[in-house]
């Protein structure tokens, strides 16, 4: 599953009543340092409470799960486990901390570990909308896309007006290939939330694959309305930018993007064509090197690279790279049929047509394929096989003015 841009809720932690004097006064403290998105300062306060003695059971419980909560806001997710722990330690049933544990380790990458806390947390408290979502984002991220529906639906059933849940369900539905119930799902989350900038980025994606540019462009540039460091709202746009030729604008965006997100491999794949675009050569190659060592295992990294080391002449590092791709997706044909024109470019004729073989049993149609194949059979002193390649290039409607030559010659071998 690619990076799940998906808008995780969260329920708040509860709060605790008075104890005793100044550890409640600094828990009230921590509380207001942490809505207002202060959480260092939170931690400080929180800690304090923690710290006094004065707070004991419930109380004391609260107090490290909202603790818990600072941290995890700051990253922190190790120490925010820790609190948890001792938060469920002192109340065994408390169905928060379970949850917000269970967010702590799906940040963590520990999926299962995070599903446990969310069954015990809905085990506890039935009708826990929040840990049902949580739960579902947790479920895409293991591949279990029927059971993430199943509990969205059921969160939705709870709470029909619950915008996070509808968003989530259409990004499953999304990954499942059910655009129109997607679309259904993204027009409901932003019906009952405008402002919410990931439903709209949602909505775009899918507009985008079912070739509705348009409004995908619409839907994109709301979310950077909404939020104007939105690295992957920008990096989508920059992408409708650049293949509408606007250059100089999408690389304003993709610029944008990875001064918010610097981890955006498909920024770097995008701008790195509209390098290539202006004949930057080194730093397309540049681009195209960092998306790969943020994703290793995209073959389209691996081709364009390829692709412009063949263009500066370093043939072997294109291969390499072309090898890679291959790799990656043995059903690669334009890889195959580029790094069939490397090898043609070597002097590696019989090479370089074993690779215009392979791409065009994978797409019988492919008119330059056969066009480059009767080139290296021509090489070859193949005139008979050159000339029915040419012939077949011809009758899949690619006619420049050398072909229409060659065809005139009659060939003289067999």
């Amino acid at each position: 599953m690619k990076r799940c841009w998906i808008l995780l809720a969260m329920m708040g932690a509860l709060t605790a009543p008075p104890a005793f004097g100044d550890a409640f006064d600094d828990a009230k403290k921590g509380e207001a340092a942490r809505d207002a998105g202060d959480f260092a300062r939170a931690v400080r306060y929180y800690s304090r409470a923690i710290e006094s003695g004065e707070l004991s059971g419930s109380n004391l419980a609260i107090i490290f799960n909202n603790r818990g909560e600072s941290f995890r806001h700051n990253r922190q997710l190790s120490r925010a486990v820790r609190d948890y722990n001792q938060a469920i330690r002192l109340r065994p049933k408390y169905a928060f901390a379970l949850n917000n544990r269970g967010f702590a380790f799906e940040g963590m990458g520990q999926f299962d570990r995070a599903i446990q806390d969310y069954d015990q947390a809905i085990s506890f408290k039935p009708d826990f909308s929040a840990a049902l979502n949580n739960r579902g984002n947790a479920y895409i991220k293991k591949g279990r896309l029927k059971d993430a529906v199943k509990d969205f639906n059921q969160a939705i059933v709870l709470r029909p007006d619950y915008a996070f849940a509808f968003n989530n369900r259409g990004y499953t539905h999304k990954v499942m290939g059910q655009n129109s119930r997607a679309i259904e799902d993204f027009n409901r989350a932003i019906e009952l939330s405008p402002k919410f900038a990931d439903a709209f980025i949602n909505r775009g994606e899918v507009f985008e694959k079912d070739k509705k540019i348009g409004k995908a462009l619409e839907d994109y540039s709301q979310a950077i309305r909404l939020r104007p460091n939105y690295g992957r709202a920008l990096a989508n746009r920059g992408g409708i930018l650049f293949a509408r030729g606007l250059l100089d604008q999408a690389a304003n965006d993709l610029d944008a993007a990875l001064r918010v997100d610097p981890e955006l491999a498909r920024a770097y794949l995008v701008r790195g064509l509209v390098l290539r675009k202006k004949g930057q050569n080194k730093r397309a190659i540049d681009d195209f090197s960092h998306a790969i060592r943020l994703r290793p295992g995209d073959p389209v990294f691996f081709f364009n690279r390829g692709l412009e080391y063949e263009k500066g002449l370093f043939y072997d590092q294109a291969i390499k790279d072309y090898d890679r791709a291959i790799r990656l997706k043995p059903g690669y044909a334009r890889a195959l049929y580029n790094r069939g024109n490397t090898r043609l470019k070597q002097g590696r004729f019989e090479r370089a047509i074993d690779d215009y073989d392979r791409a065009i049993r994978l797409e019988s149609k492919y008119a330059k394929a056969y066009g480059n194949r009767g080139h290296a059979n021509e090489k070859l002193g193949r005139a008979r096989r050159a000339f029915l390649d040419f012939k077949k290039t011809y009758e899949l409607g690619l006619r420049p003015a050398w072909l229409i030559e060659k065809l005139r010659k009659k060939p003289e071998d067999g």
